[in-house]
């Protein structure tokens, strides 16, 4: 009981918001949404669309605890690592809020929306080599170029980016529930 009272201490009360927040739209919303296809062309499936909900909130939370705890560069890195290992779709959608919000920080919002971007691409050759590994013949070469000039491009943004006070600043709400709400309408 006194280690849980020492960590919510250390969390604080925005942070253990948006933790909860996490929890509700993951593990009480989300299993109770019907997985089936509705509406014309059955196109809409809500758990689907919630799941893309609570990817883009965990995302934003994950992003947030990253940058917390490992800092400025670090968070940066990690934080694009992780969104496009996830979703690189759901990664641009948060950064790009997050820069909207707080001038200044476009920049960093750019490269972990880059770095997600190219881990994508690594992610896609991998589905490639497990689903149709007969094509990666054919399919591996232009790829791989476009990887190598994604990586040598974000290395060059992610050490150049030197400016001081251009940084993510901490936001007030990491869970992010609004931007993933008009997402998951959209």
């Amino acid at each position: 009981k006194e280690t849980l009272h020492h960590m919510v201490a250390r969390i604080g009360q925005q942070d253990l918001t948006a933790i909860m927040q996490f929890v509700v739209i993951s593990f009480v919303i989300l299993p109770i949404l019907p997985n089936e296809a509705f509406g014309p062309y059955e196109v809409l499936n809500p758990y689907n669309i919630w799941l893309m909900v609570v990817l883009i909130v965990g995302i934003g939370l994950l992003g947030y605890f990253v940058y917390k705890i490992f800092g400025n560069k670090a968070g940066t890195f990690l934080g694009g690592v992780l969104g496009g290992l996830t979703s690189s779709t759901a990664t641009t959608v948060s950064y790009a809020r997050r820069a909207k919000e707080s001038k200044g920080s476009s920049q960093l919002a750019a490269i972990v929306i880059f770095i997600a971007s190219t881990v994508a691409f690594f992610r896609i050759l991998t589905e490639i080599l497990i689903v149709a590994p007969g094509v990666m013949p054919q399919v591996a070469p232009p790829l791989l170029v476009v990887v190598g000039l994604m990586v040598v491009t974000g290395l060059i943004a992610y050490f150049t980016n030197k400016e001081e006070g251009n940084h993510m600043p901490e936001q007030e709400n990491p869970a992010q529930l609004k931007a993933a709400l008009v997402f998951g309408a959209i």
